[in-house]
C-alpha cells in the first residue's frame, strides 16, 4: 500500500485544482483532527509547495469551500476562532526559525472563512517509509537520521 493510500481520508477537503492565493492544490498530503495538507504548485513560478489549511474536525465547508464552525452555538464559535487565532501564531512562530531541520513557513494567507500557511515542498521519504524500507537500521544509519531530527526538535523547543 502506498504511503497515499495510508493517508486519512476528509471528505471536506478540497480538490484537486482548487485554487488558492495563486497556488493550484494537486493532492491532499495528509490529515488530522485541526487541518488538511496539500501538495500544490504555484501558478507562475511553477514551483511546489505544502500549503496547511486549518479545518478542525469542529467545522464544516459551506458552498463548495467556505469553512464555517458546525454550530452557531457561541461555544464553537468561540473555539473555531481561538484555533484559528493559534493557527496564524503557529505560522508567525515557524516563520521566525531557522534551522537546518526545520520547514519554515513562508506564507500565510485568508481565504474561505479559514486560513493557510505554505512551505517549501523537500522531496524525499516520510519517515514512516524510512522505517519501513529499514525494518533493522544499524546505529550509523540511525544516528544519521535521528540526531539532526533531533537537534531540530530541540531547536524549536528553546
Amino acid at each position: 500500500m502506498s504511503s497515499e493510500q495510508n493517508i486519512r481520508q476528509r471528505l471536506d477537503a478540497l480538490g484537486a485544482g482548487a485554487e488558492l492565493h495563486g497556488y493550484r492544490l494537486e493532492r491532499v498530503l495528509g490529515s488530522g483532527s485541526f487541518g488538511i495538507t496539500y501538495l500544490a504548485r504555484h501558478k507562475i513560478f511553477n514551483s511546489r509547495h505544502v500549503i496547511k489549511e486549518f479545518m478542525p474536525d469542529n467545522a464544516m465547508r459551506e458552498g463548495g469551500a467556505t469553512v464555517r464552525p458546525k454550530s452557531e452555538a457561541q461555544e464553537d464559535q468561540d473555539l473555531f476562532a481561538w484555533g484559528l487565532k493559534s493557527f496564524f501564531e503557529e505560522a508567525r512562530m515557524l516563520n521566525r526559525l531557522s534551522h537546518p531541520s526545520v520547514v519554515k513557513v513562508t506564507d500565510v494567507f485568508e481565504a474561505n472563512g479559514t486560513a493557510y500557511f505554505v512551505m517549501p515542498w523537500l522531496e524525499g521519504m516520510t519517515l514512516h517509509e524510512w522505517l519501513k524500507n529499514h525494518p533493522r537500521p544499524d546505529q550509523a544509519a540511525l544516528l544519521s537520521l535521528f540526531v539532526p531530527l533531533l537537534e531540530g526538535l530541540k531547536y524549536i523547543h528553546r
